[in-house]
């Protein structure tokens, strides 16, 4: 699993580098300018996997595993949405990469039958994992209506819905946050290491929003303030749990 993670990390570095400093995207220049903000967070994710990739413990897989999700719906993302570029074969492999990695890391923790957490860590990680559920099927789902309706929520320079994005939360994202929910208010085994996993998600994707949120600015477009604080807001909060979560929870330990 280390080589797995190492492996699709060195690619998605690659991959980003490229994105930011050549000129390899060819789509229109606000969805570029968004990919090389993302870019720059995706940098910092691959480095956080290859230092957790060489330690051991469940709590690095756990870091691990929630970075490949962020890895997964990133480079999906990429191969899907972005015009066929150089690196499209690198995008998949990342993926394919990812994808083994994660089920692998689920499959280990989930054999593990120990695992607490102490209450405020716990709550906290509730508590936002909840916001962002709720936050983005309400958002999501209201664009999705209103824009079936003739009047969009969310304007994009394309004048097309953000479809994958709905699809990869609405689909993946918000059942799993459901579920890790689920498994806490349980207390079962697995939710805790779930928990963790689902919190790295959620901060590195907040992480991505504001890296694409500044990209736009840097090059040139006008700066969405509002999502710009939510964005941080996000990261930020998501990094005080994932802090709260290593400090405070037993894996098998």
């Amino acid at each position: 699993m280390k080589k797995l993670n190492i492996t699709a990390a060195v690619l998605s570095a690659a991959a980003s580098t490229a994105g930011i400093f050549s000129n390899i995207y060819t789509d229109i220049p606000w969805a570029v300018s968004q990919m090389k903000g993302q870019d720059a967070v995706t940098i910092f994710a691959a480095a956080v996997l290859i230092i957790v990739s060489l330690r051991k413990g469940p709590k690095a897989v756990v870091i691990s595993a929630g970075i490949n999700a962020y890895l997964i719906y990133t480079y999906f993302f990429y191969a899907i949405e972005t015009l066929l570029n150089p690196f499209f074969h690198a995008y998949l492999a990342i993926v394919l990469l990812s994808l083994i990695a994660l089920i692998k890391s689920v499959s280990n923790l989930k054999k593990l039958e120990y695992s607490e957490v102490k209450t405020i860590p716990k709550t906290f990680s509730v508590i936002y994992l909840s916001a962002i559920a709720s936050v983005l099927a309400f958002l999501w789902n209201a664009d999705i209506f209103a824009t079936l309706a003739g009047s969009p929520i969310l304007e994009t320079p394309t004048a097309q819905p953000l479809t994958i994005v709905y699809v990869f939360d609405l689909t993946f994202v918000i059942p799993a946050v459901v579920y890790t929910l689920y498994l806490l208010k349980k207390n079962k085994a697995f939710g805790i290491p779930l928990c963790g996993i689902m919190l790295v998600k959620c901060t590195t994707m907040g992480a991505a929003l504001l890296g694409m949120t500044i990209g736009v600015w840097f090059y040139g477009f006008e700066l969405e303030g509002f999502l710009a604080v939510f964005w941080c807001l996000i990261a930020i909060l998501g990094l005080i749990s994932i802090t709260l979560f290593l400090k405070g929870s037993r894996i098998h330990e």
